[in-house]
């Protein structure tokens, strides 16, 4: 896998938890852009509101649930919303101690 198809596939993957975090109202994601260039995102932080558990999933883990948005994939189950916090350590960790994801992954 080339480097631009492992930054494309990073990307959505991110976007995918992200996507995630925002259908369940498990946090808000606040971006603080460049005054000069607002396509350009300085940092983003992340206010956790609750944390899901099983019992709140109220179905069967495996079941899929849809986006509210229209998104691809369409839906996500209870195993992808565990793993946000892992993902968005692998992602965000590596950032901010200077290291490439692409050298850890």
């Amino acid at each position: 896998m080339g480097m631009d198809s492992k930054r494309k596939y990073l990307k959505k993957r991110k976007k995918f938890y992200q996507m995630i975090i925002i259908d369940t109202a498990s946090a808000k994601i606040y971006r603080e852009v460049d005054k000069k260039d607002r396509s350009k995102t300085i940092y983003s932080k992340l206010k956790i509101n609750r944390v899901l558990s099983y019992k709140d999933w109220n179905q069967s883990p495996l079941s899929e649930k849809r986006f509210s948005r229209v998104f691809d994939p369409p839906s996500y189950n209870y195993f992808d919303y565990q793993i946000i916090g892992i993902v968005s350590c692998v992602i965000q960790i590596p950032s901010m101690l200077g290291t490439s994801v692409s050298r850890i992954l």
